[in-house]
């Protein structure tokens, strides 16, 4: 069984690498383990309260009800996940109505050549005229070029639509169903445009929320830390590494990540591979079909050390080469693995034998005609053939 190497070129057994400095601070700045952080953080003031007020007489039951407030209020701001799953579905409509324009685009073309065939000269000029020339050139994710486009042909439509209706370039309701198709796609192109700012908006307010959070946590932690300098149990409570600690216990371990074939003509990456299976060994149920763009999850996992093992792709004739790699996993996190997968060598062609012979041999023709001759008896010299009777 292959063994591969993922995340980090120094795994070079195949075994995942070690999780990094950094990626414990990413997991630190994920707000499913903030928001139970704070609490604890605030939980642990109020059980140690009568101390803490000696050096801060600020903190107070009510002054910690009113940070508990808080932090319910910003958790309950919709955040960048759930705003971004609703910018993917607007933007998908808009793909989509693009290409329903894009369709009558190609409509409109061929009515103008059809219209000018008996004067090619004129069909560039009513093209451009109609913004079809523009069009063309603009990008697939360039939507303001499209409403410029809906906008122009449709003034070129409101003069010249009865005209390409009447020499049978168009169908009679093209020009009302042009019109119709102009205002959906503006409309979701506006909720799109909506949905970015709002989503970027929303961010920021919950950043900002986050932070004022964090400085009111960090300095009752300071005075934590005054209080009970000289007595190590207490002072661990007041901690950040250990307060996550005991809010990771709390999460289960997952995994997570792409599979992909290895770089080609010089791009950076390879092209994701779908379907293919992932499989946690010896858990059953634990498994996942990676998607079109070669992702997959698998969550709800007890911490520990895993074989995974990627085969497939699933229901295709010709597959890659199957990998297993070890994962260690960490109570609380979500370890990504992004794995490239080689396609499954091509079977080499094996010659094919002699054929068997079958039936009667082949006759060896100068055999034949050496063996004629020895049956022809030759003549005596007096004309008798030998052996014949005196």
């Amino acid at each position: 069984m292959a063994k591969k190497t993922v995340t980090a070129p120094a795994a070079a057994s195949g075994e995942a690498p070690k999780q990094s400095q950094e990626s414990k601070l990413r997991i630190r700045g994920r707000l499913e383990y903030f928001w139970d952080y704070t609490e604890l953080a605030w939980d642990y003031c109020e059980r140690h309260l009568e101390r803490l007020s000696v050096f801060a007489p600020y903190l107070t039951k009510d002054f910690i009800a009113q940070q508990l407030a808080y932090i319910a209020e910003v958790q309950q701001l919709p955040n960048n996940e759930v705003r971004s799953s609703g910018n993917a579905k607007s933007l998908l409509a808009v793909k989509a109505k693009r290409q329903a324009v894009l369709e009558k685009a190609n409509l409109l073309d061929a009515a103008l050549r059809f219209a000018n065939q008996n004067a090619p000269a004129l069909y560039p000029v009513e093209r451009k005229a109609a913004g079809l020339v523009a069009f063309r050139e603009a990008s697939d994710s360039n939507y303001s070029a499209v409403s410029i486009f809906l906008t122009t042909a449709s003034n070129y439509l409101d003069a010249n639509g009865q005209r390409l209706v009447e020499m049978g370039a168009l169908p009679t309701d093209f020009v009302q169903g042009f019109k119709d198709l102009g205002t959906a796609f503006n409309d979701l192109k506006k909720r799109l445009n909506t949905g970015r700012q709002t989503s970027k908006d929303g961010t920021s307010t919950v950043a900002a929320g986050v932070e004022k959070i964090k400085q009111q946590v960090s300095l009752m932690q300071e005075f934590g830390k005054q209080a009970f300098k000289y007595e190590p149990e207490l002072l661990k409570l007041f901690t950040e590494d250990y307060l996550f600690e005991a809010v990771r216990s709390k999460h289960h371990a997952g995994m997570d990540g792409t599979t992909a074939l290895p770089p080609v003509d010089g791009n950076s990456k390879g092209k994701p591979l779908a379907n293919i299976l992932v499989e946690v060994l010896g858990m059953p149920g634990k498994t996942a079909t990676t998607n079109k763009l070669g992702r997959y999850v698998i969550k709800q996992m007890a911490a520990g050390e895993y074989m995974v093992r990627y085969s497939g792709p699933v229901g295709a004739s010709e597959g890659i080469t199957p990998v297993e790699l070890k994962v260690v996993l960490s109570a609380g996190v979500s370890r990504r693995v992004n794995v490239t997968l080689e396609p499954a060598p091509t079977a080499s062609r094996v010659a094919s034998p002699a054929p068997v012979a079958t039936g009667e041999p082949a006759l060896d023709t100068a055999l034949l005609n050496a063996v004629s001759e020895l049956m022809v008896k030759p003549k005596a010299a007096n004309g008798v053939h030998e052996g014949a009777a005196a």
